[in-house]
């Protein structure tokens, strides 16, 4: 759209850039203005009005908010849009915002006329409750902006989703250093404060268990409220943790499977950790939570009750200025309201996550072939312009040598990008650190190695529409002329075994064990599944 001042005598046809009101009479933003309202604004001594020059592939505010707002909402959640460019979104539930502030604050930087608010993220809801609100700033934007918005929302589960809230078997494990009236007071001030922040979630206090301020002592009682089939295990502290040395978190690590929170960067209750065993989480209050009203700890806590499966990655957030709380929709928008729905269809369709393997040293190539130029970008976006058009989501993106350039090419993607700090010790680090990330929804995952600057979305739907939704145990790999290649699908059955097919090895059988289970997409031209693996190949492809 061209903004410009215009003559009223020269407005007729133009549209309105935002909602004004003349003598009682609204015009709303986004309205082509006709004679009669020229007329009209004439006579009330206007003379002239800023208004925009609509494009032939414009597309109006309220299609672009139903198109983005569908993208960004996912489970538990529904939306409405107003006749003034505002699209509110709502909880269906009660349950538990979930969102991340950092992918909130990229989708903010991508277009300058988005503007999404939401309330703090792991916040609890009510149902009928709006949560956030995306406003398009102009009347209208143009298809390609519209493309390239839709595209970038592609590459990742939905941004904004409600967790349900049900029943959680509760227990304490008071950690004793003095038995004194005091710490007994301290105990029942931080239970108090808990049973308050997350009564609402319907746990389910039930058991208490004393230990010894010693690690052992620690472990023993976090492991019997575990053995007992407590699903939230709380510690209380006698004092505060200094480390991850001190007796609390060393008798969680004796213990739990993980230890996915090692503190938080809150002054003065810094020590909070939170650890998981099978379904039990294991949460360590810090020392003086009852006199900190931290939004971090609320959230922290939050995650560790609500989400499916936790990981390190999953407590390394930012935090975003709120929505204000308690906004209800008027009448007119629940008229409007439009519910996500899953569908059947969905529900036969299989969920595909994509790791892509980004952190090899390219020692063949002497050079990181990965930022090998072609094209004006280097080689490795080709794979991550591919993933984000397929059907796969989430995407990871797993570096390691050079991460700091290669992480600079992603900062404005809405993927997920990991740096495995063991990247040194062979590509199988790097497709385990990938496959544990992946959640627990996704069926399966793609290993798509950075360096096929030849792949596309074409191949990757392929291998995504062959796989069969509730069947076990499956491989999918491409071929040409009967020599196995990569990309693979792997079903989450065969995580632990999961593979490449090692460069160079396509004159000899690879994955025998799994050829009963194996189905092979045959490629036509070679050239598809091109893998740079020397000097040479990446000259071909600068020519």
């Amino acid at each position: 759209m061209k903004y410009a001042h215009y003559l009223l005598t020269e407005a007729i046809g133009k549209v309105l850039s935002e909602t004004i009101e003349v003598n009682n009479r609204r015009f709303l933003k986004g309205k082509n203005l006709t004679i009669d309202d020229v007329d009209f604004l004439k006579s009330k001594g206007l003379r002239t009005i800023f208004a925009a020059e609509a494009a032939d592939d414009d597309v109006d505010a309220p299609t672009v908010l139903g198109m983005i707002a569908a993208r960004l909402c996912g489970k538990n959640t529904a939306y409405t849009i107003g006749d003034s460019g505002l699209c509110k979104i709502i909880s269906t539930t009660n349950g538990v915002l979930q969102r991340e502030d950092e992918r909130v604050a990229k989708f903010n930087h991508k277009h300058k006329h988005f503007i999404l608010n939401t309330v703090p993220a792991w916040k609890q809801v009510k149902s009928g409750e709006v949560i956030a609100e995306l406003e398009l700033t102009a009347p209208a934007i143009s298809q390609e902006d519209v493309d390239d918005m839709l595209l970038y929302l592609s590459g990742n589960t939905a941004l904004i989703s409600v967790n349900d809230s049900y029943p959680r078997k509760t227990a304490f494990v008071y950690v004793g250093l003095s038995d004194s009236p005091e710490e007994n007071a301290h105990f029942t001030a931080q239970v108090a404060e808990l049973i308050k922040n997350f009564s609402a979630l319907e746990l389910k206090f039930e058991g208490e268990y004393r230990a010894r301020y010693d690690i052992e002592s620690v472990a023993d009682e976090i492991q019997s409220a575990e053995k007992a089939g407590y699903e939230l295990i709380f510690i209380i502290s006698p004092c505060r943790s200094v480390s991850e040395d001190d007796v609390i978190p060393s008798g969680m690590k004796r213990y739990v499977e993980e230890l996915v929170c090692a503190s938080v960067p809150a002054i003065g209750a810094s020590d909070m950790y939170i650890g998981t065993k099978r379904k039990a989480r294991i949460i360590a209050l810090p020392y003086d939570y009852a006199e900190h009203d931290s939004l971090l700890h609320y959230q922290e806590i939050s995650k560790a009750i609500v989400l499916e499966k936790l990981t390190q990655l999953d407590f390394k957030t930012t935090i975003n200025a709120p929505l204000k709380e308690g906004g209800k929709l008027t009448r007119e928008e629940k008229a409007r309201l439009i519910e996500i729905q899953e569908g059947k269809d969905k529900e036969n369709k299989a969920n595909i996550g994509i790791v892509i393997l980004a952190a090899g040293r390219s020692s063949r190539t002497k050079t990181n072939k990965l930022l090998a130029e072609r094209d004006g970008e280097p080689l490795f976006m080709n794979a991550v312009h591919a993933a984000l058009r397929s059907k796969g989501k989430p995407i990871f993106v797993i570096t390691g040598h050079q991460h700091e350039e290669i992480e600079d090419y992603l900062k404005d993607e809405d993927i997920n990008v990991v740096y495995n700090s063991d990247y040194i010790s062979g590509v199988r680090t790097s497709i385990r650190l990938g496959l544990r990330l992946m959640p627990a929804s996704c069926d399966g995952a793609i290993l798509l190695p950075a360096d096929m600057p030849n792949i596309t979305e074409k191949q990757l739907d392929k291998m995504i529409d062959t796989f069969e939704k509730g069947k076990e145990k499956q491989v999918i790999m491409m071929s040409y002329r009967g020599a196995k290649k990569n990309p693979i699908l792997w079903s989450k059955e065969l995580y632990p075994v999961a593979d490449l097919v090692p460069e160079g090895s396509e004159l000899r059988t690879v994955f025998a064990e799994h050829e009963d289970y194996t189905k092979l997409i045959k490629i036509a031209k070679e050239s598809t599944l091109l893998d740079v693996t020397y000097p040479s190949d990446i000259e071909q492809l600068q020519k």
